[in-house]
């Protein structure tokens, strides 16, 4: 409503007293106070509910084993006063004592104790992962430098001892992802700086340490925090795009993809830590994110619309900027006959989007009841009929030929795909 009255994309209710009055009375309320109070009401809701989200933690098993020695500086041991050049010692110590030529004997005698099941067994078996056992001198040298510092920076962070061995456990995550990739590892080595900001990113947020953790790259962004605090408004963006995809080849689709990901993956790392640091309010995170997804958005369709155009010609009367917008739902997307060559592709983005209703509520609850949770007859069903249709306006009858594009990974999940057409091949 806000953006039919102004014509512009804000979250942000209208400065024009008159238009709040009418926002307020549309929606039910009986003033613009009203209104107001509710709306802030649910943006503190959406805050917390988007700290969760990114903050999400990980919750460990609570048995344990007993312990002596070393293996208790991966322990709640960090609770004391013991000082952080002998936590980084005996982490160093246990390290050793995992890799060594005697592990099994030593495993033995020594049983951990206040350190979890599933954390104990995450150590010894990325200890005994091939990437650490078959690693180079420099490599595994460089190996028994980080694992110690990590740990130790990791139990000097100041949260609960849930929290803590939450980090550990993506920390070794993170590490068996780069331990066949030593310029990681040196980078790790040579700057304890990045080391330490990973840590602290690692025991805030599951989202980030998985994030990092498949995409390692994105370490080159702790280096310099001033990175960390880039403008993320549209034009920024924008302009951070062209200069990303500025020394490439414009022909090679595939690496300007590449491009793109990665610069996806540095914006997304920017926002997530700006929310963390109490930089960026939830409402300015979905912003830039909604910008961040524009200008992909914008630059994927260009791509492809180039490719297509390559092989297939531009179609008489249209010009090579012949792309139009439609909502994923709407008569554009569903209704509109566009026959021959006027439309020669369509690039779905998302999966789509259930109805949103009080009677959409009541049918999904019902189908809760009926068949569990997770079942999609409510939500995933009518989303992917949507995308159905939207393919179907390139795709109307035996002889149309197209292209369609499904701009989303998820349409590789099976659950989502077993809702496509089979002959579509995905």
């Amino acid at each position: 409503m806000v953006v039919a009255l102004i014509d512009t994309r804000s979250m942000a209710s209208p400065r024009i007293s008159a238009i709040r009055a009418r926002i307020a009375t549309s929606l039910g309320f009986t003033s613009s106070a009203e209104f107001l109070t509710r709306l802030h009401e649910l943006r503190q809701r959406v805050h917390k509910r988007f700290g969760e989200a990114i903050s999400l933690p990980i919750q460990s098993t609570s048995t344990s084993l007993s312990a002596d020695g070393a293996v208790s500086a991966f322990s709640t041991a960090r609770d004391s006063e013991q000082r952080a050049d002998d936590a980084h010692a005996q982490a160093a110590a246990t390290w050793q004592m995992l890799t060594g030529p005697n592990r099994e004997s030593i495993l033995e005698s020594a049983k951990p104790s206040a350190i979890s099941v599933e954390l104990w067994q995450a150590l010894i078996g990325f200890a005994d992962s091939a990437a650490v056992q078959s690693s180079s001198a420099r490599g595994r040298s460089r190996m028994d430098k980080v694992v110690p510092m990590l740990w130790a920076l990791a139990l000097k962070q100041p949260c609960s001892s849930a929290k803590i061995e939450a980090c550990a456990l993506r920390l070794i995550a993170f590490l068996q992802a780069i331990a066949g990739r030593s310029a990681y590892l040196a980078l790790l080595a040579e700057k304890p700086s990045v080391a330490e900001r990973l840590v602290q990113l690692f025991t805030q947020s599951a989202w980030l340490a998985q994030l990092i953790t498949s995409t390692p790259m994105l370490m080159d962004e702790l280096l310099d925090t001033r990175r960390l605090t880039l403008p993320h408004d549209l034009p920024s963006l924008q302009r951070e795009a062209e200069n990303e995809l500025a020394g490439g080849d414009s022909e090679d689709i595939e690496h300007a993809f590449e491009q793109l990901i990665g610069f996806k993956h540095s914006v997304q790392l920017r926002l997530a830590v700006g929310f963390l640091q109490n930089r960026l309010s939830a409402l300015s995170t979905v912003n830039g994110l909604s910008d961040l997804a524009d200008v992909l958005i914008a630059h994927v369709v260009g791509f492809a619309w180039r490719e297509l155009a390559r092989v297939h010609g531009i179609p008489s009367g249209c010009s090579a900027s012949g792309v139009g917008f439609a909502v994923l739902g709407g008569v554009f997307a569903e209704g509109v006959d566009l026959p021959g060559s006027l439309l020669i592709g369509a690039f779905i983005a998302t999966l789509g989007l259930p109805p949103v209703s009080v009677t959409q509520d009541h049918i999904q609850a019902r189908l809760d009841k009926l068949f569990g949770a997770d079942h999609g007859y409510a939500d995933r069903v009518p989303a992917m009929q949507k995308v159905v249709q939207a393919a179907g306006r390139v795709l109307r009858t035996p002889q149309d030929r197209g292209w369609l594009w499904l701009l989303d990974e998820r349409y590789g999940r099976c659950d989502v795909a077993a809702l496509l057409p089979a002959w579509w091949g995905i």
